[in-house]
């Protein structure tokens, strides 16, 4: 999924995150987040994530973001693409930049009457968009950059199996684990069970 940079501040100020979908995996850093910056993380999370996600998948996904930072490796060696003349590195992301993003919002939010979490959705949405446009961020990017912590936050969910998911309703299941077996089968829509693995596996 890509965004250019008018198309990202619509799309957070707007409320898209709130409208339905239609149709990372790194290794370690010492220190991920302090509570005050989780606490800001997940109150950001309902404004710029999908609506229908609801609480649990908000709080779900603010959750793995953090545990994904405190075991992130910066300069970890990534995969030549197709017609790339050089290796590169996973981008540096500090835990301490985050933080101090999110104390940016929680101090916009103070000046707007109170903690980031007592703000209506709405108000919080067009927070995260004025800080995403004051930091000149021209698109999301395809995996989290180090850029900023709104546009990362995006990047981890939208690249991710479960948003795949959602965008075609099915238990597609991109980039998991999957034995052969079914494999011309239709995937599952969304709302029915899960499929059980067979016996043995």
């Amino acid at each position: 999924m890509h965004l250019d940079r008018r198309s990202l501040i619509r799309w957070i100020a707007s409320g898209a995150a709130a409208w339905p979908l239609r149709g990372v995996r790194l290794h370690a850093q010492a220190a991920a987040l302090p509570d005050a910056g989780v606490a800001t993380l997940r109150a950001l999370a309902p404004a710029v994530l999908p609506a229908e996600l609801g609480a649990a998948g908000h709080a779900r996904v603010a959750n793995d973001f953090v545990r994904w930072l405190a075991s992130y490796r910066p300069g970890a060696e990534r995969s030549w693409g197709y017609g790339e003349p050089q290796k590169t590195g996973t981008p540096a992301i500090s835990g301490a930049t985050y933080q101090s993003q999110l104390a940016a919002l929680e101090e916009r939010a103070r000046a707007r009457g109170g903690a980031l979490a007592s703000l209506p959705v709405d108000d919080r949405r067009a927070l995260a968009a004025e800080l995403v446009e004051a930091a000149g961020i021209k698109a999301m990017p395809g995996a989290p950059s180090g850029q900023h912590v709104v546009t990362d936050l995006l990047s981890f969910y939208f690249t991710s199996s479960a948003a795949n998911d959602l965008c075609y309703r099915a238990r597609i299941g991109r980039e998991t684990c999957r034995t052969l077996k079914g494999v011309t089968a239709r995937p599952e829509p969304l709302g029915a069970a899960a499929p059980q693995p067979p016996r043995g596996v």
